[in-house]
């Protein structure tokens, strides 16, 4: 039979005035079925407590005795081995609990691809009796035995499934699985840095005594809750320390095309420009160079300098701030430095190109 299933036990009488007591043993657990009872057909439901007597396997032996009475007389003794399975019904349980590791559900109401982890918290037990022997879990696209673990960042993004499978004893297994929503991530990012001479009002003007950054910059919005903060950084070529201005108008774009910031910028001087955008996580930046005022040639005022096509802005330089083109062969005495904003893949073997 199968334990918690009904089965009828058939009692031969060799006198219609016998009475019959059943008892049952199963391991080191024993019952009486019937207690001197006339019936030829007594029915049992062996119960499913009995599978805690074989942990290892899917069915036990069970010993039934038949005392026969007559009266109160004992008239003998028999008995019969059955073979009891234990029901398919009883598995394993299992359950798992999925959070985020870096606490970025707080701050976003999802999971964040590239910047959360999932910790999961694995709950399973045996039934019947069993102990659990093997616990696997498939998260983040590896697997893991332990009932408690927390993975790497989070690789993916969209709907991602973590599932658990359990196995006790009897090599009887359970899952389980949670659903969870992963928000695509990228860096900030700035596409574009340019800066031009201008008027007050931000009209190019090669002589202005302002300069106009032009930039554009995207921040992932991740549910609207991202943070968002562009700043421009900017001073004269020949100063130390920057100024910062934070650019409040776009304080409510993750996108911004072609924005724009004017500020006063001394005739004379070129600028070193940076442009950053940042979010919650990180930031990036894009450097440019603003351009002095428009000259054909200029001395240097505060010492020896001369300059062709630009302001002079170094002592004891010679500057050039047009492209150039030497027709005859030039020579170098000394090192040739290439600055931050060339493009070295002009550098070519045996000299520049």
């Amino acid at each position: 039979g199968i334990l918690g299933s009904a089965q009828t036990i058939t009692v031969t009488k060799n006198n219609a005035d016998f009475t019959s007591t059943i008892t049952y043993k199963c391991g080191s657990a024993s019952g009486t079925i019937a207690d001197k009872s006339a019936s030829a057909s007594i029915s049992w439901t062996p119960p499913t407590s009995l599978a805690s007597q074989n942990t290892t396997g899917t069915s036990l032996s069970c010993v039934l005795t038949f005392t026969t009475y007559s009266g109160s007389t004992v008239i003998g003794t028999s008995s019969k081995t059955i073979t009891l399975s234990i029901p398919s019904s009883i598995v394993p349980t299992v359950s798992l609990s999925v959070t985020d590791g870096t606490d970025n559900l707080a701050q976003f109401g999802d999971y964040v691809q590239g910047k959360s982890t999932m910790k999961v918290s694995i709950s399973a037990s045996g039934s019947g009796g069993s102990s659990i022997s093997k616990c696997s879990t498939s998260a983040n696209g590896g697997t893991y035995t332990s009932a408690s673990f927390t993975t790497g960042v989070i690789t993916g993004s969209g709907t991602l499934t973590i599932s658990v499978t359990v196995t006790d004893s009897r090599g009887r297994t359970a899952s389980a699985s949670k659903k969870i929503t992963v928000l695509a991530y990228t860096r900030p990012k700035v596409s574009a840095l340019s800066v031009i001479r201008c008027n007050q009002s931000g009209v190019a003007d090669t002589d202005g005594a302002y300069l106009k950054a032009t930039f554009s910059a995207e921040i992932t919005a991740l549910n609207n809750k991202n943070t968002k903060t562009y700043q421009l950084q900017y001073k004269k070529k020949t100063d130390s320390s920057y100024t910062t201005v934070t650019l409040s108008s776009y304080a409510n774009a993750y996108s911004v095309v072609n924005g724009t910031h004017v500020f006063a910028a001394e005739t004379g001087s070129s600028y070193d420009i940076i442009l950053k955008a940042s979010d919650y996580f990180t930031s990036a930046s894009l450097s440019a160079v603003g351009p002095a005022i428009a000259k054909i040639w200029s001395i240097f005022k505060k010492g020896i300098g001369f300059a062709i096509g630009k302001v002079a802005e170094l002592s004891n330089t010679f500057e050039v701030g047009w492209k150039s083109v030497f027709h005859k062969s030039v020579e170098v005495k000394e090192n040739v430095s290439v600055g931050n904003y060339v493009d070295r893949s002009t550098l070519v073997s045996g000299g520049i190109k």
